[in-house]
């Protein structure tokens, strides 16, 4: 007989631990001196979460930037626009991490 799972999707589940298993470490901002400062985060603890809101805000204030660039009157060059595509990516990438972790 299996085993009663708490969920309706246990691959969900799995998918998710797999995620939380290969976390890496977790940009929190920078410290008094300007240091960057990174933690390794137990997951559903109040670090990871904490990094959860600062990925969330980062890729909302960036997203906010690259809008008001698109929106000014002056055209921003190709090579304006290529310079944010590392940044939008990360964020992305970042802010998806976020999504897995809470579904």
């Amino acid at each position: 007989m299996a085993e009663p799972s708490s969920s309706k999707h246990p691959e969900v589940d799995r998918s998710s631990d797999r995620l939380r298993q290969s976390s890496r470490p977790r940009y929190m901002g920078q410290d008094a001196e300007g240091k960057h400062v990174f933690v390794d985060a137990a997951p559903g603890g109040l670090l990871e979460a904490l990094a959860d809101q600062s990925d969330v805000e980062s890729a909302h204030v960036l997203a906010a930037v690259v809008r008001s660039i698109l929106d000014a009157e002056r055209t921003a060059t190709d090579a304006e626009l290529a310079a944010f595509v590392p940044l939008l990516t990360d964020a992305l990438e970042r802010v998806v991490g976020v999504a897995a972790r809470l579904v």
